[in-house]
């Protein structure tokens, strides 16, 4: 496979994205949408001391107790926020490290597909190709695509009201809703945008418009 075009810069944000193929669903149920949340998770880091496949074996306890001793670890990347969608997911990631992006990428994605084609008892590649990454060149950049990440389920009529997209719970939205932070390094927002409550507001006013956007464009493929 090719290399990538454009380099991926140490110290940059970028949007990474992708889908399955032939636009196949690649989380079936909760169970899929966990273990993709669990490997942004694990594979962040520099050095995971399991793989995930591992990692899940474990009972809880020894699992919790792992995720304490590696929270001061050197990671490949912050994530910013993130979306799954039943076909696709969208990431919004700073590299912290020279090709972090891409080992993370690469380790995130071969992960998921051998367990979903465990899982499924298939063989083959589940997504299309090599990920996207959209090179974030402002703050205000920034803002505006984790508002629309986080916006997806609304936009697609995955959730039927602005009130459930508050506890979608495959996406990081509910990190900065309570102000805990799990996977995201949601400080980075909030310097930007202040609480937890104004930056509920500045997803949700704009929350009308994208899916008239997103239904625009669905009629306008048709």
């Amino acid at each position: 496979m090719p290399g990538r075009k454009t380099p991926l810069i140490t110290g940059q944000y970028y949007h990474v994205f992708n889908k399955g193929i032939n636009g196949q669903n690649i989380f079936l149920d909760q169970k899929h949408y966990q273990r993709m949340i669990d490997s942004l998770w694990l594979y962040r880091y520099l050095s995971p001391p399991l793989r995930m496949s591992y990692l899940q074996r474990l009972t809880e306890k020894k699992r919790t107790d792992i995720k304490q001793s590696i929270k001061g670890e050197a990671k490949h990347v912050h994530v910013v926020s993130y979306c799954l969608m039943p076909n696709h997911f969208h990431i919004l990631i700073k590299q912290v490290l020279d090709k972090g992006v891409s080992i993370f990428m690469s380790n995130l994605q071969n992960s998921y597909t051998r367990y979903f084609n465990t899982q499924q008892k298939r063989i083959g590649p589940i997504f299309l190709g090599k990920f996207k990454a959209v090179l974030i060149e402002s703050e205000e950049q920034l803002l505006h695509t984790s508002r629309y990440i986080h916006l997806n389920p609304f936009s697609a009529s995955i959730v039927k009201n602005i009130h459930e997209l508050r506890s979608y719970s495959r996406s990081s939205l509910q990190e900065y809703i309570a102000n805990k932070q799990y996977l995201c390094n949601i400080k980075i927002l909030f310097d930007l945008i202040g609480s937890p409550k104004k930056h509920w507001q500045f997803i949700s006013s704009q929350a009308d418009y994208q899916r008239k956007l997103a239904q625009n464009k669905h009629l306008s493929i048709e």
